[in-house]
């Protein structure tokens, strides 16, 4: 329950201090602004809760499972960005943007096979815990040919001899 209330009290907070007064346009009385901290808390509990309703019929076994599979489809590709401005001078945004669009429909497409959607011979047999490996590894492998076969760049990442400077 602490980290609950402690998490609920932290987006109430961020959410006036940060975002509501920043930009609203008139000052209003600290009455106010309670007000709506209040509101705002009301609402993250309404949504924390049915959270828990759905974790509590969800498939996994455990609050950790979920996690880890959730992270996993929602964080595909992060990584292979990192590596492809990491280990190699080739990319740019347009490679980038490539290789996410691609994770993305890998991502939808693993999310329709857990689901039953799709026809059986479109189904692979993995895990959702692997969406995370093969969407960095596709985000990679697409961004890099992306960008050494169809956007080539003219000069190297940082090469500033090309442009004048």
């Amino acid at each position: 329950m602490s980290s609950l209330d402690s998490s609920i009290n932290a987006i109430s907070t961020v959410s006036i201090v940060d975002i509501y007064r920043r930009f609203s346009r008139s000052a209003k009385n600290d009455k106010h602004y309670l007000l709506v901290a209040k509101l705002i808390a009301v609402i993250v509990s309404i949504i924390m809760i049915l959270g828990a309703l759905l974790l509590l019929n969800a498939e996994t076994k455990t609050l950790q499972d979920t996690a880890t599979i959730l992270v996993s489809i929602i964080s595909g590709g992060v990584l292979g960005i990192y590596l492809l401005g990491f280990f190699t001078d080739q990319g740019d945004a347009r490679a980038v943007w490539s290789g996410l669009i691609l994770t993305a429909l890998f991502t939808i497409w693993v999310i329709l096979a857990k689901k039953e959607l799709l026809l059986d011979s479109w189904v692979l047999p993995f895990d959702l815990y692997y969406t995370a490996i093969i969407g960095n590894l596709l985000m990679f492998v697409i961004g890099f040919f992306t960008a050494r076969f169809i956007f080539q760049r003219q000069s190297a990442v940082g090469d500033m001899s090309v442009s004048g400077k």
